[in-house]
């Protein structure tokens, strides 16, 4: 199976980009990364060759990143699936399969185990706050907001699902086009779609994005198959997680950890992983300071153990 692999960013997560397309390559990868953008290009996308409106920097004699501008008023949250979608029709139509992961998750995996679960169904993880379960309120209330818009609900689910991971095959691509309709459909009640969150968790759509993806994962015809919360490192896991992803700020490139520590917060499992993949073969950080944040990550979860801020 041939495969895209996605995402999207803005300002400094070019650094966040770049590391997840160095823990792809490393992991096995092979293909094109499309990595589409808002602003100015990244100064060391420079290095790359221009191929229309794309800035293509190989990687690996089998693998490239590709970087393109994006004009969409979405927020990037929320334009996940029509970017998806203009991966498979416009920009890779060869491939057999499109994933999309936000860039601020690292994939410290054998990339052929993510070939193996998109071949099950839509990939999905599920989310750090995952219990939603079958008799939820929201599942109510998105179960009531599919009867009215004339959709049938195909399955029960009852965990949550984190939108910053997907895994779609081409014969299963109506999944991103379901959810692209779902997204606009809720826009009236959650506000608009060129910001994240206007509302709170009473709301049944708080998150266009991610809340409608859960929706979309109940009534899909197509099969899903949905990894627990460790597998974007929200919980710990036996060896290696298949992704850790950074869902917490400061980002690891933007983390002080040694006066955060001081501060009560120790380094996180997805910082140590961010970290081990910045030099290379995309390097936008010097050895040196990748070296000295990965020394300072090990010296504040050693005085972690022995110091902690009381809470308030």
């Amino acid at each position: 199976m041939r495969c895209a692999v996605s995402t999207l960013f803005e300002n400094d997560y070019h650094l966040g980009t770049a590391a997840l397309a160095n823990s792809l390559v490393q992991n096995g990868f092979t293909g094109v990364i499309w990595a589409g953008y808002r602003g100015p290009a990244p100064t060391w996308a420079q290095q790359g060759r221009r191929d229309g409106d794309a800035l293509v920097i190989t990687l690996a004699p089998d693998a490239e990143l590709r970087l393109v501008p994006v004009e969409s008023p979405l927020h990037f949250a929320h334009y996940k699936p029509w970017f998806m979608l203009r991966v498979l029709e416009e920009l890779d139509p060869s491939a057999d399969a499109v994933f999309y992961f936000d860039p601020d998750i690292v994939v410290p995996t054998r990339w052929s185990y993510y070939v193996e679960w998109v071949g099950y169904g839509v990939a999905l993880t599920e989310d750090n706050h995952y219990h939603v379960g079958v008799d939820h309120p929201l599942r109510h209330a998105w179960k009531q907001f599919a009867h009215d818009n004339h959709l049938t609900v195909t399955r029960d689910l009852s965990r949550f699902c984190n939108s910053g991971f997907l895994g779609v095959q081409r014969a299963h691509a109506s999944f991103l086009r379901t959810w692209c309709d779902l997204i606009r459909a809720v826009e009236p009640e959650s506000g608009s779609l060129a910001g994240w969150r206007s509302l709170d968790r009473t709301h049944r759509f708080w998150s266009a994005n991610q809340d409608t993806l859960n929706l979309a994962a109940m009534v899909t015809p197509h099969p899903v198959a949905v990894y627990g919360p460790n597998g974007m490192d929200f919980v710990p896991s036996a060896g290696r997680p298949i992704m850790s992803h950074a869902v917490d700020k400061p980002k690891p490139w933007r983390r002080h950890y040694l006066r955060d520590f001081f501060r009560g917060r120790p380094p996180t499992r997805p910082d140590r992983w961010f970290w081990r993949y910045v030099e290379g073969p995309l390097p936008v950080f010097t050895h040196r300071r990748a070296r000295q944040q990965q020394t300072c990550i090990r010296l504040a979860a050693f005085l972690s153990r022995f110091y902690h801020r009381p809470e308030a």
